[in-house]
């Protein structure tokens, strides 16, 4: 009997002993976790067939080339998102008689061109509230080997819209889909903007 409380105290003596040393371990050992790579919104375009994300990922460092900013390009019909993280370049363009910026993808098969019209509200039907510039809506246009195949709304950063809707596209939104890129579930698919 005097065996057993001996090998019982001697279990809990070494159990408290191990709890003690694990914890007296030097924070300095323990894992940090990796730090996020949180996505910084240039701009985003949202057209009938395709919604497009300009960005930067928080605490990236510009590649050889110069270029920090990426794109990523769900396609509405096909549920999915077929370019994510591809290079863009950034330049000062002209279309359809509107000033505005163009990103082109640096990477890829295909030559894809988002046109954001720098003005919010230019180009619009005078009679929409889009076209009110304090709504914060730019036109934008999508093109695939020169040719454009996809006109929409949109917006640039650090301006406010109004609405809270979902956009598809958008990491980390609620939709079922992994990646939370595209899909029809979360909300509204289309941006809501106010109509001052």
């Amino acid at each position: 009997m005097l065996g057993l409380l001996h090998r019982s105290a001697m279990g809990t003596l070494l159990s408290a002993g191990a709890i003690a040393g694990a914890l007296l371990v030097p924070t300095s050992l323990k894992a940090e976790p990796a730090p996020e790579n949180r996505e910084q919104e240039i701009a985003y375009c949202n057209t009938e067939d395709f919604a497009i994300k300009i960005y930067t990922l928080e605490g990236s460092r510009p590649s050889s080339s110069g270029a920090d900013a990426m794109i990523r390009i769900y396609d509405r019909s096909d549920r999915m998102t077929f370019i994510n993280r591809t290079p863009v370049s950034q330049e000062q363009g002209l279309k359809n008689g509107l000033v505005g910026t163009v990103y082109e993808n640096l990477m890829g098969e295909n030559q894809w061109q988002l046109f954001m019209a720098r003005d919010a509200g230019a180009g619009f039907d005078p009679e929409s509230p889009s076209a009110n510039p304090n709504a914060g809506v730019h036109q934008c246009m999508l093109s695939r080997d020169g040719a454009i195949i996809s006109y929409g709304e949109g917006r640039v950063a650090g301006e406010v819209v109004g609405g809270g809707g979902y956009y598809p596209g958008d990491s980390g939104a609620s939709d079922g889909n992994p990646g939370g890129v595209g899909g029809t579930g979360g909300g509204s698919s289309r941006p809501s903007y106010n109509q001052d």
